[in-house]
């Protein structure tokens, strides 16, 4: 069996998480705001917990994927539309399956150079003594 014998960070780069999900899931860190905090259901698309570099929080990259055109996301008040085609995150939270999407949030992918909730700032994947 193979065994964990340390991390690898990965450099700070959407393309550099997009490889490494191929592989299976990366820890990552993200600065946690009271819209992710209260996040329910959708495409995650707020852009405040962008500002500073206030990682306080882990959780887990387990997959990417695209939305379709004209596909609603929401319900009420928040409710919107994706007129055009974006790319999202699948993070997995810690904060069990009621918050969320079933413990699950979706978050926008190319936000800014450190991404959304600066995700790409800290990355890493477990190192594997292969026998």
């Amino acid at each position: 069996a193979d065994e964990v014998i340390g991390y690898r960070n990965l450099p700070q780069t959407d393309i550099a998480l997009k490889k490494a999900l191929v592989h299976g899931p990366v820890s990552i860190a993200v600065n946690v705001d009271v819209n992710f905090q209260m996040y329910q259901a959708g495409l995650f698309n707020a852009s405040s917990c962008n500002d500073g570099e206030n990682l306080n929080h882990g959780v887990v990259a387990v997959g990417y994927g695209t939305t379709p055109e004209g596909h609603e996301y929401g319900s009420g008040s928040t409710a919107f539309a994706i007129r055009t085609i974006c790319s999202y995150y699948i993070i997995r939270n810690s904060w069990g399956d009621s918050w969320g999407e079933d413990g699950y949030i979706y978050m926008k992918r190319g936000d800014n150079s450190l991404g959304r909730c600066n995700m790409l700032e800290m990355m890493s994947v477990p190192k594997l003594k292969v026998e």
